[in-house]
This record gives C-alpha cells, structure tokens and sequence, in this order.
C-alpha cells in the first residue's frame, strides 16, 4: 500500500493500494520504484461498509508494505511524517462494524468463528504492523490489531512478478486493452501459475501444517472457497481417519452414499467425472469445481482437485514407494512421486527426496508401483541416483554431472 503525493508539503496526498518494485537504476536511466496503483483507500473502505451492511461475514484487512511515493521526484520515496500514519488510522475508523474484543491484547486465532459473527452481524478485522511505525496504544485506541497478534500460517497460491516482469508490466502499451494483454502483469501470471497449480494444490496443503488462511490473486470461481472448506473439513475429520472430505460448489457434501461411491473409484482405482450428475447441484447456473480428500487405507491423505466437466483420475496414482526395503507412508514423499507421475516429468532417487535415509551408507533400491491414465499397474525397481521417469523407461542412469551434483552436494 502506498501513499503518493506531489512534492510540494502542502499538496495532499493520496493513500491507494498498489504493486510496487523497487529497481536499481539502469545506467543514466533512473528506474526507482516502478509499478501501478490499484484502488484508494477511500474505495476499500467503501465497498468493505457496502459489502458488510448485507452480509454477516468476518472481514481481515492486514495493511503492510507501506510506501511514501513523491511523484514530482519521479517517484522516489521518502520516510513518512508522524501524522501520516495517524491520518491512515483515523481514516480506517470510517469502517463500519469494526470488531471490538473485551480484551484488546488477545490472540486472534485463539478467538472462534461464533466470536467475531456469531451474533449475525458482520466484523471487520483491521491489522497494523508495529515493524513500520504504528505505536500500539495508537492502534488500540482505535479498536485495530498489531500483526504480531494475528500469529497465523497462510499459504499462497499466486505468482510473483520479478524485477524484469515489473518492468515489461508497467512499460507494456497493450495493456489499455485490459489485463488479459498483458502477459507479463501479475493477474496474467497467477492465472498460468494456477492452471498448472491448481491439480496439486490440496495434495501440497495435505502435507501440512494445515494453513489458517489461503492468500490468492484473480478469483474467478469457487475453487479458493473449496479448497478452504475442504481444509477446514479436513481438520476436523483427520483425527478419527473418517472420510472422504467431499467440497463441490461451496457446498461440504457428507452424505453415505456419496462417500461410498467416491472411497469405491479411489479403492479400486476408477476415474470419475465431476458432474451434477454424479454430486448434485448446490450452486444451480454457474460453474463448479470439486475438491476431495481422501484417507488412504496406508494412512495417506490424498488431495485431489478438478472443474466441473472434468474428471478425478483415481487410477492416475502412487499405489506404493518402498526404500532401503522400508515402506514408506510419508506424505511429502507421496506428494513428490504424485506430482512427477501427472506431470510427466524425473525424480531422482535420493535420500532428500525419499524422505531421509533408512540404511545409512548404503547404495538403495527403490521400487515404486503406480497406475497411468490407461489403468495399466507399473513397477520400477531403481537405484539410488537413477531417477523415477513415468514418462519414459523410468531407469536413467547417473551421467558425469549428476555425479559430479552428488559429490558436491550442489542442487
């Protein structure tokens, strides 16, 4: 977030979110801070009271980042005035339904849903952060938070831009015509980013710990809300190992028969289409997608993830990994080999990848069993330093560089 203004002291300024970079200069070129400003405050502000007056949601506004742009000066920065911030915390008391605790200093995860909207109305959250100059007293006086007490693990499904995409971004002329021209934008990444993301997501969030929030750019559908419901779901239902999580439009779906049909294609390796059909229709003319955990009988929790007209392939899958003549039930391994099997692509066979090292000083054997597309069972006995290939022979050999890679420990 950032606070632009010319450079005259009297001008007024302006505080807006944005996506900034700082770049070092060019040569004679001076580049600074290069990037764009995206709503004011004012506008935030505005939409949070519109949305909340008709809807009983919790609302987290975490303010972070914060920049004083001079545009006069090119847009180089300087340091902020006391009265800046105490001109960006009076500002943010136009919020309306702002949650005020008994107790100021508590924990925010520590509160439950029901304490911030059980009573039917909504609450707004808003957090500042002590790092950048925000006087604590100042900021509970006020009814806002410190970060410090929003101690939470979120997980990001998006990409960032580097230093050359922010400058391809903000120089593009193709981006008048809107977003979609600009390939290099940070929309345009995440939306590649989670197309190719997207089929492992709940595979990776399984491995844990289980994230408090998910932080995503350029919602366009369900799939953030049922990747949040399944997790929520999961949290709940992992301890007793009863299952499966079944999340299909926003919508936690818990009925036997269901279950039994989706624990039967997983069981027995069967593909099924994610259809109205086959779930139901909780969210009637608009487009879905499924999100499943599933509680292997070896103790794996496996996530899978597909849209609506699309298919889960349960035969696509990892059935067995066994190492140094250990069976191993590890679910960061399980995730690495599912994820090289789908996509196509080696994984070597190493201590680092196999989860650690069951017979110390000692060259091992893995052997992996796992289905394609085709429903074919396959096998592969490889030697540590060989790499698991399902797209191939599945048995490359180390070269001169990869031992070389090996010996050093490079990579």
């Amino acid at each position: 977030m950032g606070y632009s203004s010319k450079i005259n002291p009297r001008s007024t300024g302006t505080w807006a979110c944005g996506h900034f970079t700082h770049i070092d200069d060019y040569g004679p070129i001076k580049m600074d801070w290069q990037g764009g400003c995206g709503a004011t405050i004012d506008q935030v502000i505005d939409d949070v009271n519109k949305f909340t007056a008709n809807n009983s949601e919790l609302i987290i506004l975490n303010l972070s980042h914060l920049t004083r742009l001079v545009i006069d000066l090119g847009g180089h920065s300087r340091d902020f005035e006391p009265y800046h911030r105490l001109e960006l915390l009076n500002k943010f008391t136009q919020l309306n339904h702002i949650y005020r605790p008994a107790n100021s200093d508590c924990n925010l995860k520590d509160l439950l849903l029901n304490d911030f909207i059980g009573a039917g109305k909504a609450a707004v959250v808003v957090l500042f952060d002590e790092n950048e100059g925000f006087a604590k007293n100042e900021v509970h006086s006020r009814s806002f938070f410190c970060t410090s007490q929003y101690n939470v693990t979120n997980k990001g499904i998006g990409a960032m831009q580097s230093d050359l995409q922010a400058v391809l971004s903000t120089m593009n002329p193709l981006q008048i015509f809107g977003v979609d021209s600009n390939s290099a934008s940070v929309l345009s990444l995440t939306e590649k980013y989670q197309q190719a993301e997207f089929p492992f997501a709940l595979q990776t969030l399984a491995e844990g710990p289980f994230p408090s929030t998910l932080s995503i750019d350029d919602v366009k559908d369900d799939a953030v809300l049922n990747m949040s419901l399944a997790i929520t779901h999961l949290r709940l239902s992992s301890a007793g190992g009863r299952g499966p999580v079944v999340i299909y439009g926003g919508k936690h779906i818990s009925t036997p028969e269901l279950h039994n049909r989706i624990n039967y294609c997983f069981d027995n390796q069967q593909a099924f289409e994610v259809t109205n059909q086959f779930l139901g229709d909780p969210w009637f003319g608009l487009p879905k997608s499924l999100a499943v955990f599933y509680f292997s009988k070896d103790g794996l929790i496996k996530g899978r993830f597909a849209r609506e007209g699309h298919a889960i392939h349960c035969e696509q899958d990892i059935q067995t990994i066994i190492y140094g003549n250990q069976v191993i039930k590890n679910q960061s391994v399980y995730s690495r080999f599912y994820r090289a099997l789908v996509t196509g692509t080696q994984l070597e066979i190493n201590n680092g990848n196999l989860g650690g090292d069951p017979v110390p000083n000692v060259v091992k054997e893995c052997k992996v069993v796992y289905g394609g597309l085709d429903s074919n069972i396959q096998d592969r006995t490889l030697r540590e330093g060989q790499h698991f290939d399902p797209s191939g022979n599945g048995t490359r050999s180390e070269g001169p560089l990869d031992v070389l890679k090996r010996l050093f420990q490079i990579g």
